[in-house]
């Protein structure tokens, strides 16, 4: 293929710099409203003007411990309300 190893795997300091900018920013709205998920995380951002992909934010938060996993607490039908098995 005729391209090294070292150069198909480089990440550039720069993009560490920024993802290290983006982790604080990402923590600063945890600590506000630690209750948030990524795509909560991720609309917040946008409103403070940041705009960044969900996945990357999704990545980050998983990598540095800051997706908690919460139980989901499903939504009731109008069927088990009455007493109807689904």
């Amino acid at each position: 293929m005729g391209l090294a190893r070292s150069t198909y795997y480089y990440r550039s300091r720069r993009r560490r710099a920024e993802e290290a900018e983006l982790v604080k920013r990402i923590e600063a709205v945890r600590e506000r409203w630690p209750a948030y998920g990524y795509r909560r995380v991720m609309h917040q951002l946008r409103h403070e003007g940041l705009t960044v992909n969900h996945k990357r934010i999704a990545r980050l938060m998983r990598l540095h411990g800051l997706l908690e996993l919460t139980r989901f607490r499903g939504r009731f039908s109008i069927f088990q309300l009455c007493g109807f098995a689904l």
